[in-house]
């Protein structure tokens, strides 16, 4: 069990890899989403959920282990609405099985078809009109 934004998590730095505008979450009490380029919002969650997805597809865990493992209460903050980008992450994974650059991972993340998701999921806001 990791403590929630901890230097070892993830999300940080493919956050601030893929370039996206992140408040610090020392001093932002709304710490949570990342401003996109679109003018869109996304979950800072769901890259390490994504990941989560890829990482366990690749150690070969069944999506349903993989979703169950996500649920139990030392995962830290179990959520359901979660598991739609678990499997984001696996959906990933079986569009690029050998193997695959953080350009993919970008373009995957930002695709209409995925924002779609997210934003079923309540995972990403889109730009306001």
């Amino acid at each position: 069990m990791f403590p929630d934004k901890g230097a070892w998590d993830v999300k940080v730095p493919l956050g601030e890899h893929f370039g996206f505008d992140k408040s610090d979450p020392e001093t932002d009490p709304s710490w949570g989403y990342l401003s996109m380029s679109n003018g869109g919002g996304m979950f800072y969650d769901v890259i390490g959920n994504f990941q989560y997805g890829v990482m366990m597809s690749d150690f070969g865990v069944s999506q349903d282990v993989a979703l169950s493992a996500s649920h139990v209460s030392s995962a830290g903050n179990p959520d359901p609405q979660d598991d739609a980008v678990v499997r984001l992450g696996y959906e990933f994974r079986g569009l690029h099985p050998d193997d695959f650059n953080s350009q993919d991972m970008y373009s995957f993340l930002t695709s209409s078809q995925t924002l779609a998701v997210l934003q079923d999921a309540q995972r990403y806001v889109p730009p306001s009109s």
